[in-house]
Formats: structure tokens, sequence, C-alpha cells
């Protein structure tokens, strides 16, 4: 059987990324061919036809492959997704051990590769998609082999990708951050655990189940692989540009999202919670990346706090007293009820301009907002809302800080028609914080960094590598 569908074909697919990542390519117009390492478990997904795999084996992978060919008489992508996480200090596991996570991890994504190769090759296209990770760029302490994997990734794809684009051949890198799928629970745990590292790595198990916990929906990360299969001109690599380079952390701050408790009703006490937070999680200095509320509490954070903060980027907000800041509860009032009459999403008459530019930049904020389908924080309630606008307007009204003391270096970044927090509070921000930096986006809102994403991410990233 032969088919004029193009075939992908997805390792490790029976959950996580890999799933999401067949289902994306289904939906995408490919037939698509999902493997797992025993498939008798596995629930049945429409458009997937699921195969035993041990990447491991030689003669599995071959079997595989040649299936694959046999019945659809092409593999136009493979997505190299299967693999496994490996937990602990590098001196608490074996050599075997180490081997074992290689041999899954990096050996299996070699073995796929060479497999479906010779069919790309005689065919003159094909997309290799090697899932990789921010820890093949930034590696975190205490899952030494599974980063050194995919360092080993990264240097295998980039070099493979040299040597077949002249046949067609593209071997492209997905470079996910935190993703919320079972990862951390199925990873390997040291078969040779040492006492004096027992209290850092239950430390480091709970940052990373709560930065699991928090982290981006796979159906994000399988977007990405989409992309990498079906672009035009693709990228060697498809990564979040900040999480590239820096372990991301987002949180919700108490009875907000996924926290519990009550909200604070002042910005200082927002602050509070935050430095809680951060010091919970064993951090000595961070960078703090800020929007709006979250800019005033970034602001009420390092001014009490000036050891802790690193570098200060703050977006869509406005200084302690600035003008009209104590207005922000009658526009969201007004806007939400804009929202209801025309049956849309507050935020794209919050966030945006509602001319020609602002109204597709609105939508496609917000569908970009829909894209993760579990896990989802529950919507905000009234009451919470209530008591944020509250504190939003006392920080409006409270006597002006000394901003001259933040000696951090700050960025500051705006859309030139907020309506919320008005852009003059951002120019007045950088007037009062020495040194610092500003950029305000054209034709743009509140939300003008998420209008300009493309063109603020990598500034940010400057600005923190400096």
């Amino acid at each position: 059987m032969t088919t004029a569908k193009p075939v992908a074909l997805v390792t490790g697919a029976s959950s996580g990324i890999g799933k999401s990542a067949a289902i994306a390519l289904v939906d995408a117009g490919f037939e698509v061919v999902g493997t797992s390492r025993n498939t008798a478990g596995v629930a049945p997904l429409d458009g997937v036809t699921f195969l035993d795999l041990d990447v491991t084996s030689d003669e599995s992978v071959s079997r595989v492959v040649g299936r694959v060919i046999e019945r659809f008489g092409r593999i136009d992508v493979l997505v190299n997704n299967a693999g496994t996480g490996a937990a602990g200090a590098a001196e608490e596991s074996s050599v075997a051990q180490d081997q074992r996570v290689f041999d899954i991890n990096f050996f299996g994504l070699v073995r796929m590769t060479k497999a479906v190769l010779p069919h790309m090759r005689a065919a003159g296209t094909g997309r290799i998609v090697n899932v990789s990770s921010v820890v093949g760029l930034v590696p975190a302490p205490y899952m030494a082999s599974y980063a050194a994997t995919k360092h080993a990734i990264e240097g295998y794809s980039e070099s493979v990708d040299h040597e077949v684009r002249e046949h067609g051949i593209r071997v492209l890198l997905v470079e996910p951050a935190y993703t919320r799928t079972d990862f951390d629970a199925k990873a390997i745990q040291p078969d040779a655990p040492l006492p004096i590292y027992a209290e850092q790595r239950h430390v480091f198990d709970g940052v990373m189940a709560r930065a699991m916990a928090d982290g981006d929906d796979p159906a994000i990360v399988a977007k990405a692989i989409v992309a990498a299969a079906t672009d035009p001109k693709p990228k060697l690599r498809y990564t979040d540009p900040i999480a590239q380079e820096y372990h991301v952390i987002a949180f919700d701050n108490r009875g907000v999202g996924a926290s519990t408790g009550q909200v604070p009703d002042s910005v200082e006490a927002m602050a509070d919670d935050a430095y809680t937070f951060i010091r919970a999680l064993g951090f000595d200095t961070v960078d703090v990346f800020s929007f709006s509320l979250g800019g005033m509490v970034a602001q009420a954070l390092v001014v009490k706090h000036p050891d802790l903060v690193r570098k200060l980027i703050l977006t869509g907000t406005g200084p302690a007293g600035g003008r009209d800041i104590d207005k922000v509860a009658g526009t969201t009032y007004l806007d939400i009820l804009r929202a209801a009459l025309t049956r849309s999403d507050p935020k794209e008459f919050l966030f945006f301009n509602r001319n020609a530019t602002g109204k597709p930049a609105a939508r496609a904020f917000v569908n970009r907002l829909k894209e993760p389908t579990v896990d989802r924080d529950a919507p905000i309630t009234v009451k919470a809302l209530q008591t944020q606008l509250k504190a939003i307007k006392k920080w409006g009204r409270s006597a002006p800080a000394d901003l001259s003391k933040i000696t951090e270096p700050t960025l500051i970044a705006n859309g030139d028609n907020d309506r919320m927090v008005p852009s003059v509070l951002s120019e007045d921000l950088h007037r009062r914080i020495p040194g610092s930096e500003l950029i305000i986006f054209p034709d743009s809102g509140h939300g003008g960094i998420f209008q300009f994403h493309d063109k603020f991410a990598p500034i940010a990233v400057q600005f923190l590598d400096r």
C-alpha cells in the first residue's frame, strides 16, 4: 500500500509530547505511525497506526522502519521523541546506568536516523525532527546524564543537518522547556544514592515537580514539531527564545490560577508572597520578568529586597502614585462589558487597539492562549479580580516611591497607547530608574509585548545576556 499523503513516524507516541505531536500531525494532514515499547496498553488515536518499538534494539528499529515503508511506501518526517529522564547527582549513578540513559536518548535517536536516511535520500526529501530540551543548552543540577544526552543530540543534529541538506533533507531541533507530562515521575532514579546529596536532591525534585506542573501544555510543543515538519524554510531550532538560555519559572500568586489562598489586598503583600516563593525554591538571586500588576509587584520586591534581583524587566506597568493608575478598575469593568456585548475576550479590548492592526493581533493572542488543552488555570473569580483592582487602586493613590534606589539593570517596555496603565508611565519609570532602557512599540496598547512578541523576546534575551 502506498499513499499520496505525507507520512510521519513519531517515536514515544503513547503519551506526553509524542502523543500530542501525533495528534497534531494527523490534523496537519499526515499519515501518522506512532511507536511505543508496548502498544498493547496504548489507547487508540484516530489516524495513528501504533507499532511496538525498542529504540535500543537495532533489529527492532530496522523492523519498524521496514514495516512503515512496506505499508506506506515513504517516510517524509521522523520525529525522534522517545526518551527517558534521569534524576540524581552525577556521582549517584553507575556508569552502566549512564550508558542506559545514553542508549535510549541518544543512540536510540541515532539508530532511527540511520534507518530512515536511505529512504529519504532516495526520495530526495525529508525532515528529521529531534526533540531535545532547553537543558541541552542550559544544564541543570541533578540531571547530569540526561543533560549530557541532550547536549549530544544538539551537536549530532547540527552536524547531520549540514551533511544531508544537499540531498533535500533537514535535521531540526525542537527544544521544549518544562512541559506538563509525567516525564519526571518516570525518570530513572540513581542506582547508588548517597546521603550527602539527599537533601539537595529532594529540594531539586520538588522544584522539578512544580516546574513540570506549571509548564507548557504538550500541545504547544506539538505545534512547534508540526512547524518544523512543514515550514517551507525551517529554522534549525524551535524553542522559546528566553527559555532557550534561561530557567524560566512562571507562578500564580495567592488566589490566582492554580494557586490556593486569598488574593492579597496590596501590591506590597503580593511582593512579600513573591519573595517567600523565590526563597522557598532555594534561589539567592533571580532575574524578574513582569507584566502589568506583576510589574508593580516587581518594583515593590526589588525596593525591599535589592540583593535578590540581578536584572529587572518591567512591561505594561507604572510606578506607585502614577497618573491614572487608580482608574484601572473603571477601564477594566468597561471593557469587560464591551467584550460581553460582542461575545469577545475582554483582553481583546484591554490589551490591544481596536483598529486594523490591533484586532488581528488580539485574535492571534487569544488563540495562542487557547492552545493548552489540559491542566488549564481556573478562571479568576469575581472576588479575586475585585481584590486585585483594589490593590492597584491603592498603588495608584500611594506616595511615589524613590525609584532611584533601583540600581539593578532594568528594561522597560510598553505599547504607545496603553489604556490600562498609560504609556507615559513607562516613560516616567525610565526617567526615575537610573540607567534603565525603554522600548515603546508603535500602534499597540497594554499588550504591546504580545503584539510584538517576535521582536521583544530577542531584545529581552540580549538584555539578560549582557
